[in-house]
């Protein structure tokens, strides 16, 4: 099965109630929740509140690298672009 990127736009965006990431950061930071995502937008609300807080920033989450040695992301991103679930190395 395929899955469109329009589609799994709309899928992502139902999964977070339409927010971006940037708010879903505010949001873990509000909830005390470890950083989970590397993405400049999210790490920016997260810190945003932080800061807020009079808290340090934190840095990204590095980046989990998969048994084929590509980052879950790079893993992802290339099964976004296909709809291949081998693409994310299953079988």
């Amino acid at each position: 099965m395929r899955i469109t990127k329009r589609q799994l736009r709309r899928i992502i965006k139902e999964w977070t109630g339409g927010m971006s990431l940037f708010e879903l950061g505010q949001e873990d930071a509000l909830r005390e929740i470890p950083a989970q995502d590397p993405d400049p937008e999210y790490m920016r609300g997260y810190n945003e509140v932080l800061l807020e807080f009079g808290e340090d920033p934190v840095e990204p989450p590095a980046r989990h690298r998969s048994p084929r040695g590509r980052s879950v992301s790079e893993a992802t991103d290339n099964w976004r672009d296909t709809g291949n679930l081998e693409a994310l190395g299953g079988g």
